[in-house]
């Protein structure tokens, strides 16, 4: 059996006062004192509020906090679905589809003989280009159930940008040229069904 990690919201509040009314992210799933302590302790805290005179709306705003992510979350979570139900053409080529949202352009010209003894010139990828389609087009092999779907599409971008990108940074995964490349590839990959 796979062991799953989920993540958990815990809502703690302690009705005497001693304990503040805290809404914690844990991967702890709470079944007695003793794993309750430990989410309390190791938890990441997202709210924490004192019992005052207004908490009444601030537990409400934290409600109405919730109820969006969770709207937002489901929302994400249809589009994924739609991406992984949506094969590719027959006739889409997966190199010049990634080859096209990197910008990866055919520019090394190369010389060979035709069949008739002339010499054709023939643009190719640079060894860089070679390399970098290289790298996401196996990514996009490594996964047989999503292959031939959009959903296969975006995750070998993801994997690329976040385990192969050279100028790789947190700060480039997450808000740089990296989440960029993640949000063109989503939004072309998407733009049918958002």
């Amino acid at each position: 059996a796979r062991d799953e990690v989920q993540s958990k919201l815990l809502l703690a509040n302690g009705h005497a006062g001693a304990l503040s009314f805290s809404l914690l992210s844990t991967l702890v799933r709470v079944v007695c004192q003793n794993t309750f302590n430990t989410a309390l302790r190791d938890g990441d805290s997202l709210f924490k509020f004192k019992h005052t005179a207004s908490i009444k709306e601030k537990i409400k705003d934290v409600e109405q906090h919730i109820i969006d992510v969770g709207r937002a979350t489901s929302k994400v979570m249809d589009v994924f679905k739609k991406m992984s139900d949506t094969t590719l053409p027959k006739k889409l080529s997966v190199e010049t589809w990634f080859a096209e949202l990197l910008n990866v352009k055919k520019n090394k010209e190369t010389r060979i003989y035709n069949s008739s003894g002339k010499i054709d010139t023939m643009l190719n990828y640079s060894t860089r280009g070679e390399n970098i389609l290289h790298k996401v087009v196996s990514a996009y092999d490594s996964e047989p159930l999503i292959k031939g779907t959009n959903w296969g599409l975006f995750n070998a971008i993801t994997n690329y940008v976040d385990h192969s990108l050279q100028s790789r940074s947190d700060d480039s995964i997450m808000f740089g040229s990296g989440n960029l490349l993640k949000q063109k590839a989503y939004s072309k990959l998407t733009r049918a069904f958002v």
